[in-house]
């Protein structure tokens, strides 16, 4: 995904997991965005990583699905250690 700001732009590209189904995929994205405003995170990069993590999980799952904070923090955990 692409984020334009008036003095730059970001590039988040998808994280690759096992694909279940797409169903809700944008709605957890953006769900991501506003919760990460919620969590305090103000770096837009990081909030970024963090909607796109919200619609990695979603994926992982058939159906529209929410994914929990938990599950949200250990993808972002997985990626800095690979």
């Amino acid at each position: 995904m692409i984020l334009h700001t008036p003095d730059s732009q970001l590039d988040q590209p998808a994280i690759a997991v096992k694909v279940e189904d797409t169903v809700g995929a944008g709605d957890a994205c953006m769900a991501g965005w506003l919760a990460a405003e919620l969590l305090g995170i103000a770096d837009l990069r990081e909030r970024l990583r963090f909607s796109a993590a919200c619609a990695s999980i979603s994926c992982r799952h058939a159906g529209a699905h929410a994914p929990a904070l938990a599950d949200v923090e250990g993808l972002l955990k997985l990626l800095i250690h690979t």
